[in-house]
């Protein structure tokens, strides 16, 4: 999932963008703050806080276990229904701030489109798509298209996919950097099994970075399959004990029970002192921060 400051960028600078860009001309125009650029600033502030309403569920497991992950709570925070409480959050704060039913109203819907624009973010990253549906419908849906470079869609001649996810779904690439001394739960993200049962294969080199080395339980052999995106949680942990260095290789190998194919996930791991989750580059946080400092101040010059 992208980082919560990820979120608020979007949200800044594509959601809120024009407002913004109205109550910098307002105060620059009158060279003062006053009571209704107060009030614009906590319509603001409202729809932020419903922007990052369905990353709850990670603040809860952050608390929890110390870990930032949506677990698997992520169907309960990131569908459409979810949205309505969005909705009531920003309405009742549109109408402290106003003390007008129709104003509160457009706040309401402000934040309840804070909130969509989260789910469509993360939707784009994780590639699987949200449980937009729930509970009507439980599995994934995702608004848009992509291409999978994984198992068959990598060249091989297979009509099967497999890769290694998180358990809320979202792909990880490159080397995954894990706090130490926690196991860290996986799952895995099958593509076209759909009525077919698979068996599950772990195979690592525990020496494989530098001693002491990873350590990596499969806590299911198997799985019956019901849809040709499935994704199974909790299918193994990965751990690295305090002073690890190195990577290490895991390869979980996927194999249909009937016709005995394979199909093999592979990815690295080595210790950190972060989390597994990503973290946005500084040019994402500094270049849209720079542009939006440098449009106020052009503006206030042209003022003057």
């Amino acid at each position: 999932m992208p980082e919560p400051i990820t979120h608020l960028l979007f949200y800044t600078f594509v959601l809120s963008s024009v407002l913004i860009y109205a109550l910098v001309l307002s105060v620059a125009d009158l060279r003062r703050l006053e009571r209704k650029h107060i009030k614009v600033l906590l319509v603001l502030v409202t729809g932020g806080f419903c922007s990052l309403l369905p990353d709850i569920d990670a603040v809860y497991n952050l608390i929890l276990i110390g870990r930032i992950s949506h677990g698997n709570m992520l169907m309960l925070t990131h569908n459409l229904p979810a949205s309505f409480v969005a909705f009531l959050i920003a309405g009742a704060a549109g109408y402290v701030i106003y003390m007008d039913i129709e104003k509160a109203i457009y706040v309401g819907i402000f934040g309840n489109c804070a909130f969509i624009a989260h789910l469509l973010l993360d939707d784009a990253v994780r590639e699987t798509g949200n449980y937009y549906l729930y509970p009507l419908y439980g599995e994934p849906i995702s608004m848009f298209t992509s291409l999978r470079m994984t198992g068959a869609l990598a060249g091989s001649a297979s009509a099967f996919g497999a890769d290694i996810v998180r358990n809320d779904g979202s792909f990880i690439s490159g080397t995954v950097t894990i706090a130490p001394d926690i196991a860290h739960p996986y799952g895995m993200r099958l593509f076209d099994f759909d009525g077919k049962d698979v068996q599950y294969e772990v195979n690592y080199d525990p020496n494989g970075g530098t001693s002491p080395g990873i350590n990596v339980v499969l806590l299911k052999t198997t799985a019956s399959v019901n849809s040709d995106n499935f994704l199974d949680t909790n299918v193994f942990t990965v751990e690295l004990p305090a002073g690890s260095s190195g990577e290490y290789t895991v390869r979980i190998d996927v194999k249909e029970v009937i016709s005995g194919e394979e199909i093999p996930a592979t990815y690295k791991w080595r210790a950190g002192a972060t989390q597994d989750y990503e973290i946005p580059e500084f040019p994402t946080v500094a270049l849209p921060v720079a542009a939006i400092l440098g449009l106020a101040f052009v503006f206030m010059r042209r003022k003057e």
